[in-house]
């Protein structure tokens, strides 16, 4: 099967013969310039694992052990978050037959309501919504909301507030109906782009290099976003969930994304073997990654009052803020500043 990689309107490759042809190199996915076209469009898919996959497969047609490239390709491996998406050759059709403008598949996708199996099946998000928790997209006032289900939303929510009172870039993240949520920071006007086009590593090192080398000023906007997980103790940075934002009209990267997916943050806390200590290995890490690449890098100040505020939605809310804010002053004094 031969097929054509869009970017809106625009043909920007050509998969034929097992091959990539690049039509246009500056709109191609970042993750298409070293990775394979099935690859990428595997990575597209929501992931098998979840419980509720099995539902939404189910309500297309599809058996729930579709493969992963199957499942992308049912509604043209289009995602909310950018505007690329993938047609067999022959076919005619448009970017705006192909973007999603329902949200007929929440419910099963949050809470496994089957109500959506009375319906006509309709172009769904969901079969293309990745990573491991429970999520699901909502349209509100023409704007789309990602909500997750989490046994412990506040945590991310803290996340966000202790990020916000650092001064770092964050997508906003609010609690509705015991479920966390954020708006789509893409507004569907840039794509965003994980770091994993780049590096599937999750070395320090590594990673900074190679954004400094795309875009030096978010080097620094990186180094926030470590520090932060230092300090929350939050533990799954992993290269799906930070990267870059870029231009739908010609591929260039407009800025790091905000920061975003906490909701590992205070890995822990709530569990009888947890101990309250500053160190560990997440702090040793970024502290020896500082001194081997010669980084200085200045830790913005905590509050300490503000930060029992925004924990006081927390059981052990006290000595959570007291965690944060010793973690903190642990981290600025061992890292050389600015």
């Amino acid at each position: 099967m031969d097929y054509d990689i869009m970017c809106g309107d625009k043909k920007i490759a050509e998969y034929a013969q097992d091959r990539l042809h690049p039509v246009d190199d500056r709109l191609l996915p970042m993750f298409l310039r070293s990775h394979s076209f099935i690859r990428w469009v595997e990575q597209r898919a929501i992931d098998g694992d979840r419980t509720n996959a099995r539902m939404l497969k189910k309500a297309h047609g599809m058996n729930r052990t579709s493969p992963d490239f199957e499942t992308a390709m049912k509604y043209h491996a289009a995602t909310i978050t950018d505007n690329f998406w993938v047609k067999e050759a022959s076919e005619s059709i448009t970017w705006d037959e192909v973007r999603f403008t329902d949200d007929i598949y929440f419910r099963m996708a949050i809470s496994s309501d089957d109500s959506a199996f009375a319906r006509k099946p309709s172009r769904t998000p969901e079969l293309t919504n990745i990573g491991s928790r429970e999520k699901g997209w909502r349209l509100i006032d023409g704007r789309w909301w990602l909500y997750k289900k989490d046994e412990f939303p506040e945590h991310e929510l803290v996340a966000y507030q202790i990020g916000r009172l650092m001064g770092f870039d964050m997508a906003v993240y609010e609690l509705q109906d015991g479920l966390i949520r954020t708006q789509d920071f893409t507004g569907g006007r840039m794509n965003l782009q994980h770091m994993d086009a780049l590096t599937e590593s999750e070395d320090y090192a590594e990673n900074y290099r190679l954004i400094r080398q795309l875009s030096p000023e978010d080097g620094k906007r990186y180094l926030d976003i470590i520090c932060l997980d230092t300090i929350i103790n939050n533990p799954d940075r992993h290269t799906k969930n930070y990267g870059f934002l870029t231009s739908q009209t010609d591929g260039s990267i407009l800025r790091f994304a905000p920061n975003y997916d906490n909701d590992m943050a205070l890995y822990g806390v709530n569990q009888p073997w947890f101990e309250f200590t500053v160190s560990n290995q997440m702090m040793e890490e970024f502290i020896v990654f500082c001194e081997k690449e010669s980084v200085r890098y200045t830790v913005p100040q905590l509050q300490p009052e503000a930060v029992r505020e925004i924990c006081s939605c927390l059981m052990n809310g006290d000595e959570i803020a007291e965690y944060i804010i010793n973690r903190r002053n642990a981290l600025a004094g061992s890292i050389a500043p600015e």
